[in-house]
């Protein structure tokens, strides 16, 4: 029951991730704090440290058009749906909401605001107004509305303006207003109505527009060919008077100019902040290497700092002396050319995070894509980036003026069972076109150094496969000299299991990784790969026909195919715990599930399934479809689903993986929390209700000796953890030293005395040995012995494996499935898993939760 009620109240929750460059970040006046906009949260982070100092959500979480900056602790929201909120920052406290009418009389209802700009407090207008862009229901272009401040009564400026947040600027007292068309300046002076202007650039398209905060009527912009235009007097009588300044080739994605005006700052997608001179054109400073395409660029009041958007999410702080000072980081995302932008996170042949989410055994951290060749490690506990790896070892390769430059990429990783070794696949197409032809395929192994605290490159592997990698798996083995074992497949018909060299020498030991075999199966194109959960059984996907190898003596053992499934396994994932001989395979329209030591074939569920991951501490299987974005909690060795939520993400889903629970949520019955990411590219985890509102901090993984132990009760971890110290206390001459379970006794006996009576047995079965245990034995080694017994009767899962590979043994031959399908008549027919089962489940079947561990541990 706990786990059934555990199921029902999952609910999705985003816990990081989310774009920081949406919008250009602000700075408070005096530079300390600056603010940034992520959806419906103006987020505050210190300038000194880079530290997040506080977050505010916007009432029913309404989308943020954009906020004007009042003081340190205040700050103007305007939201998407025209409320125009007074925020303390530094209590979170709502100090004022005004509404603004969108459905005037007479007018088309306004859609959507999506940019607001107030001028500051010290402005004296004639008529006191702040600027709006919002989309009318049946236009495709934004309106640039004026709004009056004191009775918010709107009215309109320009038409058909530039969907862009660079579109619309104005001076620091309000007067003057700039906005840009596809090909047109539009210039106003809010104190005389009548008083506009238009002006033209040509055939070049503007970008973006900047105001100069001193000199009057003076205003910069940005084309698509690079070049910026300063105009002076452009609400005089005669033609403006214009500066052209051409540094860029790419084109310029924002304009700022310093506060006193003397100089401007411009950025774009050569990934370069360029600072020129107003008075000087000629005399110019640049930054390069920044970093990915820049998107925004912002100064600080005072000028101490100016913020530079970057399109991973980055955004850093540059000093006066024009050099990087701090950074402000989140997920780190994939780059979006616009020329390529496309659906569902598939750009030209490259998925986003398409390397998916790793856990390192080392941390705990998320591993996964981030910026053009590298991997990042990101701590979801406090949403925070820590670090990231240079894979590929390049530079960032900007794009051309009409053409799109591939970078290689980072597009499997795979970790050893304790973190010591790190396999990384990594490609480059050829061109920028869907050719699928590739320049670069590498293969690289890391090992990680304990005293440096980093993975160092070991081996590298040019070309391993005649086509990118398609799976890349690691043996969940402990890892020992000779024996570790890499997988890798790819299209080319084969797959290779790659070894571990040493050759000790004089100069000391050194290894090195290479390819031991390179199997086939009849000339089928090879797919996925997955290792038994004790690392000695290989499963390979080759078309539709599943084979099992051995990893020892690296021979075939079995294959396993049924005539009426002839669709491609896609993946596969082996079973853990008591499913352990269970063999999961996703195809394009069924989950099939084999059973590795009947060779026979379990059961057929007919729903497509995009991705599926297994609870290495339970005996739960999680997937989510492809086509509706449903996700599906079940058991392999059972067709029934025990959950079903619908709909858990707006966007694709494109990874997703189980990650320990801290021992507080073992209480609801969950021993590990479902993450996954989407292609808006936010980290979002599935908890219980009561933890969707708590702050990330609350939420915390285990380490790993506790998950290797969260199989056990609160009381047979103390009696195991007992063993292990004295076990740890013997030197190697057999002298024994004082063992003690110290504090960890402490809080196991502190937590058992905590949890529900009733997930707890009867006080009569554990008082005794409790009291023994904790009681000084007349022998060590007889306490020794006495401890050891309990720990090992209380490992039931060992017991099943006996058991199971008792059952493989009495096997003499096992034969394929093709085989046993004649003589056993097997049918999908008899399969009880049925779309029917996927639409209408019953949630209140679960199976009873396993208590026999009460009688095997206290006997």
């Amino acid at each position: 029951m706990i786990l059934e009620n555990s199921l029902k109240s999952l609910q999705v929750a985003v816990k990081g991730g989310g774009n920081l460059a949406t919008h250009r970040p602000l700075f408070s006046p005096d530079g300390s704090t600056l603010f940034v906009i992520q959806s419906c949260k103006v987020l505050s982070y210190s300038t000194s440290t880079g530290l997040l100092i506080s977050k505010y959500t916007t009432p029913g979480a309404s989308s943020i058009a954009n906020i004007h900056v009042q003081s340190p602790e205040s700050v103007l929201i305007f939201t998407t749906t025209g409320q125009l909120l007074t925020v303390n920052l530094v209590s979170n406290e709502m100090l004022g909401m005004r509404q603004v009418n969108l459905c005037p009389k007479g007018w088309t209802p306004i859609g959507l605001f999506t940019n607001f700009l107030y001028p500051s407090l010290e402005a004296e207008l004639s008529h006191p107004h702040f600027l709006a862009v919002g989309y009318p229901q049946d236009s495709a272009l934004p309106v640039l509305y004026s709004i009056s401040t004191e009775e918010l009564m709107i009215s309109k400026l320009c038409w058909a303006i530039l969907p862009s947040q660079h579109s619309v600027a104005m001076s620091p007292s309000g007067r003057f207003v700039v906005a840009i068309q596809e090909t047109s300046l539009y210039c106003k002076d809010m104190n005389e109505p009548k008083n506009c202007k238009w002006h033209s650039s040509g055939t070049r398209k503007f970008t973006c527009v900047a105001v100069h905060p001193t000199i009057e009527w003076c205003c910069a912009t940005g084309d698509d060919s690079g070049r910026i235009l300063i105009w002076n007097n452009v609400m005089g009588a005669v033609s403006p008077a214009k500066t052209v300044c051409h540094w860029h080739t790419l084109p310029v994605a924002d304009l700022a100019f310093t506060p006193e005006g003397s100089q401007m700052l411009s950025g774009g997608g050569e990934c370069t902040l360029v600072k020129w001179d107003v008075n000087d054109t000629t005399n110019k400073r640049t930054l390069p290497r920044m970093g990915l395409p820049i998107r925004h660029v912002t100064v600080c009041e005072t000028g101490e700092f100016v913020g530079v958007s970057h399109a991973d999410n980055c955004i850093q702080l540059v000093d006066s002396y024009n050099k990087i000072v701090g950074a402000v980081k989140n997920i780190t995302q994939a780059v979006v050319p616009e020329a390529t932008e496309g659906g569902d996170g598939v750009l030209n042949n490259t998925k986003v995070f398409q390397a998916g989410i790793q856990v390192d055994p080392n941390n705990g951290l998320l591993v996964l894509n981030g910026r053009p060749g590298w991997l990042q490690c990101y701590d979801f506990i406090n949403d925070k980036h820590v670090y990231a790896l240079d894979v590929c070892q390049q530079n960032y390769v900007t794009a051309e003026r009409h053409k799109i430059v591939p970078n290689a990429e980072v597009t499997h990783v795979a970790f050893s069972k304790n973190g010591l070794w790190m396999g990384v696949a990594e490609a480059r197409l050829e061109d920028a076109d869907n050719t699928g032809k590739y320049s670069e395929i590498k293969l690289k192994f890391w090992k990680f150094d304990k005293t440096k605290q980093m993975f160092v490159l070991n081996t590298v592997v040019d070309w391993p496969h005649e086509t990118p990698l398609t799976t890349l798996k690691i043996q969940p083995i402990t890892e020992q000299d000779g024996m570790l074992a890499v997988s890798s497949s790819s299209k080319d018909s084969k797959f290779k299991f790659w070894s571990l060299v040493s050759d000790p020498s004089i100069h000391g030991k050194s290894e090195w990784w290479v390819c031991e075999k390179s199997p086939t199966y009849k000339d089928e194109p090879s797919g996925p790969l997955g290792f038994s959960a004790d690392g000695s059984v290989l499963a390979a996907g080759f078309g539709k026909i599943l084979t099992l190898w051995d990893t020892d003596s690296l021979d075939f053992r079995l294959s396993l195919c049924h005539q009426r499934l002839t669709e491609r396994i896609n993946s596969l994932e082996f079973g853990q715990n008591v499913s352990s001989h269970l063999i999961l395979c996703l195809t394009p329209s069924n989950l099939v599930v084999w059973d590795a030591i009947t060779s026979s074939l379990l059961w057929v569920a007919p729903v497509s399934l995009d991705c599926i991951c297994v609870d290495p501490l339970s005996n739960l299987v999680a997937g989510i479809s492809s086509t509706t974005n449903h996700l599906y909690f079940f058991s392999p060795d059972d067709p029934s689903p025990l959950a079903v939520h619908k709909s858990v993400s707006k966007s694709k889903v494109l990874s997703m993986t189980f990650v320990p629970n801290h021992k507080q949520m073992e209480s609801v019955g969950m021993k590990s929390t479902v993450l996954f990411v989407n292609s808006s590219q936010e980290l979002c985890a599935v908890l219980p209700k009561k933890y969707i509102d708590q702050e990330d901090g609350d939420i915390l993984r285990v380490s790993s000796t506790d998950a290797e132990n969260s199989g056990l009760t609160a009381y047979a971890q103390m009696v195991a953890e007992k063993t292990v110290s004295l076990v740890e206390s013997t030197d190697k001459w057999g002298s024994n030293k004082t063992g003690s379970s110290g504090m960890k006794a402490y809080s196991i006996l502190r937590e058992m005395m905590d949890a529900s009576p009733h997930t707890m047995p009867s006080a009569t079965y554990y008082c005794s040995q409790l009291l023994k245990t904790l009681s000084k034995p007349t022998s060590d080694h007889h306490r020794l012995a006495q401890m050891e017994k309990l720990v090992t009767s209380s490992s039931t899962s060992s017991k099943r494996k006996t058991k199971l590979d008792e059952k493989a043994q009495k096997s003499n031959s096992i034969v394929s499935l093709g085989r046993n399908a004649d003589s056993k008549e097997t049918s999908l027919q008899n399969v009880s898993f049925s779309t029917a089962l996927l639409q209408s489940v019953d949630l209140d079947s679960v199976a009873n939760e396993n208590t026999t561990w009460i009688d095997k541990i206290f006997t």
